[in-house]
């Protein structure tokens, strides 16, 4: 059975993405992630539009 990622809350509010987290803001600053998964695929969208940066631009375009 697979399971699909739902919602991403992070810090108590919902994540702008399903599909990546920003290492910086979810890591480093030592945040609480809740996530809901689900098996109706049908129920989540894709993550094509939604690319981390490093994957959609070739590379970061900001450094922190």
């Amino acid at each position: 059975m697979s399971a699909y990622v739902k919602s991403v809350i992070i810090n108590g509010k919902s994540s702008t993405s399903r599909c990546h987290f920003d290492f910086y803001d979810v890591f480093r600053l030592d945040s609480d992630i809740i996530i809901t998964l689900t098996v109706d695929k049908t129920a989540v969208d894709s993550c094509e539009e939604d690319m981390p940066e490093s994957l959609l631009a070739g590379g970061f375009t900001t450094t922190r």
